[in-house]
């Protein structure tokens, strides 16, 4: 895989990460901060989940959930709110329900990921020749039993 490629690939855990963490030191910072408006930024945590579930599968999605998670915690921690407060009720609310966004996202996106891997293998693997093209023509793929039928020793051809 190229560097760049590389790169951008990490890009979104990266994103997610740094998202998390900016969240976590904005809920610390005690300026004027009311519980409610600091519940509100910790709803952002909601994001990032969801971005690393998506792009990075499920490890990584748990991890950042994991991450929010401790967010919730610490906003919990700092009010040193009993299991009853409301806004203790809710953050045990977010972070079961970043948990479950986090399992199912991934789950759909490991999915969506072999599905793909699985239509590009019987695309390639298919006997006949097989092609896609634009509206005006132009072929986008082609599969290699295709490249035969026309003559070519590669598919890029």
């Amino acid at each position: 895989m190229p560097e760049s490629r590389r790169l951008q690939s990490l890009l979104p855990g990266t994103l997610s990460v740094v998202w998390v963490i900016g969240v976590f030191v904005w809920l610390q910072v005690p300026l004027e901060a009311t519980s409610a408006n600091q519940e509100r930024a910790a709803s952002l945590l909601v994001f990032p989940v969801i971005l690393a579930s998506f792009y990075h599968g499920r490890l990584p999605g748990l991890g950042v959930a994991l991450l929010s998670s401790m967010c919730w915690a610490s906003l919990i921690l700092q009010y040193k709110l009993p299991v009853q407060a409301p806004l203790a009720q809710r953050a045990f609310f977010n972070i079961f329900l970043v948990s479950i966004l986090a399992l199912t996202i991934s789950w759909l996106a490991e999915r969506r990921k072999s599905s793909a891997s699985r239509y590009q293998r019987l695309f390639n693997n298919m006997p006949v020749g097989i092609y896609i093209t634009t509206r005006d023509g132009r072929i986008l793929e082609a599969n290699p039993a295709m490249a035969v039928l026309l003559g070519c020793d590669k598919v890029e051809e």
